[in-house]
């Protein structure tokens, strides 16, 4: 049993603990009380003197009579905005005016501020006093929870001010976030939508009444564009049409379309390649228009501006050099002249030829004219047998001085020209080329005009003369070849010609679908090849956009060829984006090279083919000698240029152990299998020259600064084989 004493401890020690509880907690009150009346007092000025502030836990009353409505009003909203962790009440009054109000009332000094956006709404301004009736605003902040900070007003209410809050309550009600100001006749917002479709829909809605004012400004999240472009035409006439137009900012859009003069879409984005994208633009359509006409394409950082036929060629280079100085620098810059139609073959007469090469039905070749030296005579008829067969070439040049500049270009893109020509005649004079004779089908001439006005300069007059052989039917059982040699054939037609798009587009350009229509024609002879058609871009853009075009350029040349019936069971299409580069991307020359297409023959047993009957089945044409046609002119002839003299140097190639080179491409299509040449079928030599390209070594079709290479031992280099080649940048553009 506790003692009496023990009990009256206890009690005492309980009765201090419960003192020094209320004391504490009595303490802490007055110590965050005092904490909120100095945050208020902090946020107020020396005009709010008038208002008188108390607090009571975590409540904090506002007393006191404001000299004007104005000063109430502001004192409210200071104390509102000063971030107090505390539940306000308002028992402020306005001050009565020291004397009576006119007779008459005037119009009510009426404004209202709505600030909104997703959980917090502020409502705070002067709304007419009108007792026992409901006010919008009143109604907005119930709705929206939100605490109103409205001052009634004494006076007349405007005729237009029922009209206004109707048209500013619709508004809050359709945005997502912003500010709504109202006064009597005029609304004005400033808010974001949640999309284009929301912001437009919007500014549907709010159609103002009657003659309210509205102004707003509705802002919307701009989506990524990719690639960042501008397409637009200049026609001769003046007339603009635009393709595609991109802008940074509304400021941008707003120059592109007044320099355009036109009507044009051009949307605004985020993606720019430059905060000088609008200038880069505008100096594009400068040059356009001081050109007189022409195209201009932008894409990310590539432009590309091409003329129209019959344009100056001086004029043209000056203008767009002047463009490239005035481009930022992240910019890069191709341009393109098409050369003029070739001219109607009987409107002219044959030019006075220095140089001729003629091709027989039988697939005999004589060259006779004019070569500034013997490394250039080797030059020659290295090309021509690689590009007629060995053995099938007679060499009757000789040397000659004062030939004009560029001519061994000249020459070897003749012959790589006449190679596309079943038989016919090249003849080749200073300023002219002249080619002449029967092809497989009119896609050979227009690929031959394309080719020579890329590569010639554009002064050159060119006239082709050419007929469409007659089909003959197919042979009814046309042995299949191997699928290496497949391989091969199509690495030599994409080195000669590549498979080319517009820029940042899936769709095969028209110049490139002959020679889509030539790969369907090899791997017609191949059924049951395995091949991946692989696509490539440069790094230009994000990886993601650069991965799935290329996805979908190996995927139209698939179509492609299908839509040519060739058997796309066993053919794949893969985009590898900008992952496997073949150069610099640094360049425009680089990024040419790394922007395109591959076909590479997957390895299996059942399509390897390569048999030694295959490969006797596609031999090289016979070794016979050549003899002169009726189209040569007859040796001896002092005259005649084309005259072989009786002391010209001979060229005779040393033996190789292949004309094949061990690599056909960067495709890493089977290596070529060496051919046998076949002397007892001469005839059957001759046909399979006429009917298909011969199996020739790749540097045939390689880019002439390769072939024409300074050397300082010419028969040593003849006898290591033809060089690898490289392509050439203007082959390679996109």
């Amino acid at each position: 049993m506790p003692t009496v004493k023990a009990t009256l401890f206890a009690s005492f020690a309980v009765c201090a603990a419960l003192g020094a509880s209320v004391v504490a907690a009595r303490y802490a009150v007055e110590q965050l009380e005092t904490r909120l009346l100095a945050q208020a007092h902090a946020a107020l000025g020396p005009e709010d003197d008038w208002l008188e502030m108390s607090a009571s836990g975590q409540q904090l009353t506002l007393s006191g009579a404001a000299p004007a409505d104005d000063a109430r009003t502001a004192a409210l909203a200071r104390v509102t905005t000063a971030g107090l962790s505390a539940v306000l009440l308002d028992r402020t009054r306005i001050a009565p005016p020291e004397k009576s109000a006119p007779a008459s009332q005037p119009e009510a000094e009426l404004g209202v501020e709505i600030v909104f956006g997703p959980g917090a709404t502020t409502i705070f301004g002067k709304i007419p006093q009108a007792p026992g009736a409901a006010d919008p605003f009143l109604d907005l902040a119930e709705t929206l929870e939100a605490a109103p900070m409205l001052s009634p007003q004494r006076g007349r209410v405007p005729g237009t001010w029922a009209d206004s809050v109707a048209l500013a309550v619709r508004a809050v009600g359709l945005l997502e976030r912003g500010s709504v100001t109202v006064t009597p006749g005029r609304v004005e917002i400033r808010a974001s939508a949640a999309s284009d479709a929301a912001r437009e829909e919007a500014l549907a809605a709010l159609e103002p009444a009657g003659d309210i004012v509205l102004d707003a400004k509705i802002s919307a999240p701009r989506r990524v564009i990719a690639p960042f472009s501008f397409v637009a035409s200049l026609s001769e006439d003046g007339g603009w049409k635009v393709s595609s137009c991109s802008a940074a900012t509304v400021e941008g859009r707003d120059r592109i379309l007044a320099a355009l003069d036109a009507d044009a879409a051009c949307e605004v984005g985020l993606g720019a390649p430059s905060p000088d994208w609008a200038k880069a633009v505008l100096a594009g359509i400068a040059a356009l228009e001081d050109l007189g006409a022409g195209r201009i394409a932008f894409a990310d950082t590539d432009i590309a501006v091409t003329g129209v036929a019959g344009q100056e060629p001086e004029a043209f280079t000056r203008r767009t050099n002047d463009l490239a100085k005035a481009l930022p620098d992240v910019f890069s810059l191709s341009v393109k002249l098409p050369r003029p139609e070739p001219a109607n073959v009987a409107e002219t007469e044959p030019p006075a030829a220095v140089f001729r090469v003629t091709r027989s039905p039988e697939g005999l070749v004589s060259m006779s004219g004019l070569l500034p030296d013997a490394r250039v005579q080797t030059t020659a008829q290295t090309v021509a047998e690689a590009q007629f067969g060995m053995g099938a070439v007679k060499n009757d040049t000789r040397l000659g001085e004062g030939l004009p500049e560029g001519w061994t270009a000249q020459v070897l893109t003749g012959l790589e020209m006449l190679s596309m020509v079943k038989h016919g005649r090249l003849d080749l004079a200073p300023g002219e080329m002249r080619l002449s004779g029967t092809v497989n089908t009119m896609r050979v001439r227009d690929d031959i005009e394309r080719i020579l006005a890329e590569r010639l300069p554009a002064e050159t007059r060119v006239v082709l003369d050419m007929k469409e052989a007659p089909q003959a039917a197919p042979p009814p059982a046309d042995p299949a070849i191997p699928a290496n040699l497949c391989a091969e054939q199509i690495s030599l037609e994409l080195a000669r010609n590549r498979i080319d798009f517009p820029p940042s587009e899936s769709d095969i350009d028209e110049a490139s679908l002959p020679v889509i229509d030539r790969i369907a024609e090899i791997m017609g002879q191949c059924p049951g090849a395995r091949f991946e058609i692989a696509g490539h871009t440069d790094s230009q853009g994000r990886e993601s956009s650069n991965m799935a075009l290329s996805q979908a350029r190996a995927d139209a040349v698939l179509a492609a060829l299908l839509e040519r019936q060739v058997d796309t069971v066993f053919l794949y299409s893969k985009g590898y984006g900008e992952s496997q580069p073949v150069a610099s991307n640094e360049t425009e020359e680089g990024r040419a090279a790394n922007r395109r297409i591959e076909f590479s023959l997957l390895a299996d047993d059942d399509v390897d083919g390569g048999g030694t009957e295959a490969q006797d089945a596609a031999t090289d044409a016979s070794d016979a000698p050549g003899a002169a046609t009726d189209d040569t002119a007859s040796p001896g002839s002092e005259d005649d240029p084309l005259a072989p003299s009786a002391d010209a140097p001979r060229v005779e190639t040393p033996e190789a152990d292949s004309d094949v080179p061990p690599e056909a491409g960067e495709s890493a299509a089977t290596p070529a299998q060496e051919t046998p040449a076949s002397e007892d079928r001469p005839e059957a030599d001759g046909a399979a020259r006429d009917s298909a390209p011969p199996a020739a070594s790749r540097s045939a079709q390689a880019p002439i600064d390769d072939l024409v290479a300074p050397s300082a031992d010419v028969e040593e280099q003849a006898a290591a084989g033809p060089m690898r080649p490289r392509p050439r940048p203007e082959d390679l553009s996109e």
